[in-house]
């Protein structure tokens, strides 16, 4: 293709130039032709003047005038060509010396002598002569000519071979494409249809190309397909389940051998025969049939009937069906519903009695929507409210909580607080009381609230007893044990000096010492007995207020130190600009608590440290001894009510159980947490975490 373009544009050049020449030839002839009318006319209008002298007018200036067109379209063509542009000036020189002369002969008047018309007969001759040179420049039409026959046999004999050469590599390509591809694509083509009829494939031969990339994939999808095919076989010989065909007429077309189990029926005793004749069905497979609107589109069905087995034994079964069109028949699977239907009967049986419990239930139970009106109410309810109907009465009319607030739908939808909720309610005239939990159950819907609550009025009287109790033990008990060890203090004064005491009053002595030291374990424990009341009210801890925690450990120790001192203990401390938001005289009373154990357990002349560590949010205080330590089990006890370590460890007397107890419910009032790291033998360190006050906390708030 680029040689025959290569000669295909030689030629075009060829034919453009030729094309030139011819013109500028035709102009060429044009102006020898306007030279030669000129000579002529010219000849002749001398022959005429020197005939006659009254010849006045002369064509002289329209012969120049056709000239100069001639020769003006000649330069238009040549200008680009220097040699041919160099003859051409020769010609306007001829020209222009021509017209010189003539002007001059014309300027005397016509009558000129014949030498002067001889003269201008040489110039014209001479524009003759010098066009006839130009002229010579293009003598070449026959060589041109038989440039451009060459160049079109070379294009013949170009296409020629191009014939050829593409005939030769049509061949070729069909060769390889037979050998390569066709036949190939012809045994790929057999494999399909092989795989149709079952039989195993042929290989092909390989190429490394698509083909094989095909091949592949079909071999792969010929062998998932039989792994499939094998699974559907496998599940219909062992489905658990009967799967079976079945005609427009209800006749078996094919069964799974699951029949044998379920019904009792061999396969073969089934194909062929009527459902509703073999297994004396009532609505299979008139149900399908009759529901069917449009047998030429799929349909699914469901239906539960009986079928009465091989052995007269009937079974309840659920068939789930699907109309194939494009088959003509259903799809079925057969399930045996009878021990589901067992089960839903034993289910149905199981709800009667859940809901019998529930009524007889001694908490009453009900349940109140979106609207706060009650819904359902359990026996125990309805009895609790004076038997009275209570579906669509509010829930908020019937119960109102203690704490002055919401009301207790709002409370209950919060769900806030898990612990219950002390109500009041008065029904007969009498106030009673209950405590209320609650749970919510969530439907597509609407969210239904279920609410638990049972009779409190029993549990506030005695707990109002209780507290009457720990009220008069305080005043009756309390004052008279502090104003008796104030008496038998003053007596208790030892003498200044151990040799004047005789031995009746060193022996009275002692009896003073352990006397005042049981009547302070007595006062200790009404204290102890006190703040568990104030706790369970709510009462122990006061109005939370910003305090600095260097106070609060300043303060304890100082509370301790003269007794430390005593049993040869040294307290130490660690100050920080830490402020927390609580209860200043409590926390006081939780750290000389902890200092107090300390000492108790600490041997002489050891040291017990009270430190502070910065966690970010929150403060920690340790309280940190060098006593025996505690077991790894009393880790988590240590803070239970009633909960000591052994008497043999103390060694500086017994306490009641209660004051780590105290100390852990003081502490979580506040926000915070307590614990204990200890190892036997090593000490131990007590520590209690406490929120850090912001600025911008409200008071009461942690």
């Amino acid at each position: 293709m680029g040689i025959l373009s290569s000669q295909i544009f030689s030629l075009q050049a060829s034919l453009k130039q030729q094309n030139k020449e011819r013109t500028i030839v035709a102009h060429i002839a044009r102006l020898i032709r306007q030279n030669v009318r000129m000579n002529f006319g010219l000849v002749r209008e001398q022959f005429l003047t020197l005939q006659s002298d009254n010849v006045k007018s002369s064509t002289y200036p329209l012969y120049i005038e056709q000239l100069d067109k001639q020769l003006d379209a000649l330069y238009e063509l040549v200008k680009d060509s220097p040699s041919e542009l160099r003859d051409w000036n020769s010609i306007q020189e001829a020209k222009r010396e021509y017209i010189s002369d003539a002007e001059k002969q014309y300027a005397l008047g016509l009558n000129v002598s014949r030498e002067q018309a001889e003269r201008s007969q040489d110039l014209r001759m001479g524009i003759s002569e010098r066009t006839r040179k130009f002229m010579s420049h293009y003598g070449l039409d026959d060589e041109s000519a038989e440039k451009t026959r060459a160049n079109l046999d070379q294009i013949r004999l170009l296409l020629a071979l191009g014939f050829f050469g593409n005939l030769v590599t049509v061949m070729l390509a069909g060769l390889y494409f037979w050998k390569q591809i066709a036949r190939r694509i012809d045994q790929v083509t057999e494999n399909v249809a092989r795989f149709g009829e079952g039989e195993p494939l042929i290989e092909i031969e390989s190429g490394n190309d698509e083909i094989d990339a095909v091949d592949a994939l079909f071999r792969r999808l010929s062998s998932e397909l039989a792994i499939a095919a094998e699974q559907e076989r496998s599940f219909f010989q062992h489905s658990i389940d009967v799967i079976c065909s079945l005609d427009s007429r209800g006749v078996f077309i094919d069964v799974s051998p699951a029949c044998i189990e379920q019904w009792g029926f061999a396969p073969d005793e089934l194909i062929g025969a009527t459902v509703s004749t073999i297994l004396k069905t009532e609505l299979i497979p008139s149900v399908f049939i009759d529901n069917m609107t449009d047998a030429s589109q799929d349909a699914r069905y469901e239906a539960e009937d009986t079928v009465t087995m091989k052995n007269g034994k009937l079974i309840q079964t659920l068939w789930s069906a699907h109309w194939s069109a494009s088959n003509g028949s259903f799809f079925c699977f057969v399930r045996d519903a009878s021990e589901n239907k067992r089960f839903e009967n034993l289910l149905i049986e199981q709800e009667k009695q859940i809901r019998e419990s529930i009524d007889n239930m001694p908490v009453g139970i009900i349940t109140f929507g979106d609207d706060t009106r009650i819904q359902t109410a359990n026996k125990t309810a309805l009895h609790f409210f004076g038997g009275s109907e209570l579906r669509g009465q509010s829930l908020d009319n019937l119960m109102t909580p203690m704490s002055e607030g919401e009301p207790l739908s709002a409370l209950l939808r919060a769900g806030k607080d898990a612990s219950s909720i002390r109500c009041t309610t008065i029904e007969t005239g009498e106030r009673r009381f209950v405590d209320v939990t609650a749970g919510q159950e969530k439907r597509e819907k609407d969210e239904r609230i279920v609410v638990l609550f049972e009779d409190a009025t029993e549990r506030v009287r005695l707990q109002r007893m209780k507290s009457d109790y720990v009220n008069l033990l305080g005043q009756r008990l309390r004052d008279p044990l502090a104003r008796v060890r104030g008496i038998i203090s003053s007596y208790g004064k030892a003498p200044n000096s151990a040799s004047e005491a005789s031995p009746a009053q060193q022996k009275q002595q002692q009896r003073i010492v352990r006397t005042l030291a049981n009547i302070d374990r007595l006062l200790k424990l009404i204290d102890e007995l006190l703040d568990i009341e104030k706790l369970a009210s709510g009462k122990l801890v006061d109005e939370l207020t910003p305090c600095a925690v260097n106070d609060i450990v300043t303060g304890a120790v100082n509370a301790v130190r003269d007794h430390a001192e005593l049993q040869k203990l040294t307290v130490t401390s660690q100050a920080s600009e830490v402020t927390v938001l609580a209860d200043e005289q409590r926390l006081i009373q939780v750290i000389v608590n902890l200092l107090t154990n300390a000492i108790k357990y600490s041997p002489a002349n050891t040291t017990i440290a009270v430190e502070q560590a910065d966690l970010g949010d929150q403060i920690e205080i340790r309280v940190v001894d060098q006593g025996r330590g505690l077991p790894a089990d009393m880790h988590e006890k240590i803070f239970e009510s009633y909960v000591q370590v052994q008497k043999s460890d103390a060694k500086r007397g017994t306490g009641t159980g209660l004051g780590l107890a105290i100390c852990k419910q003081i502490v979580e009032k506040h926000g915070g947490c307590i614990g204990v790291i200890s190892e036997e033998g090593k000490g131990s360190c007590f520590w209690l975490r406490l929120p850090k006050f912001k600025e911008n906390a409200k008071s009461g708030n942690v």
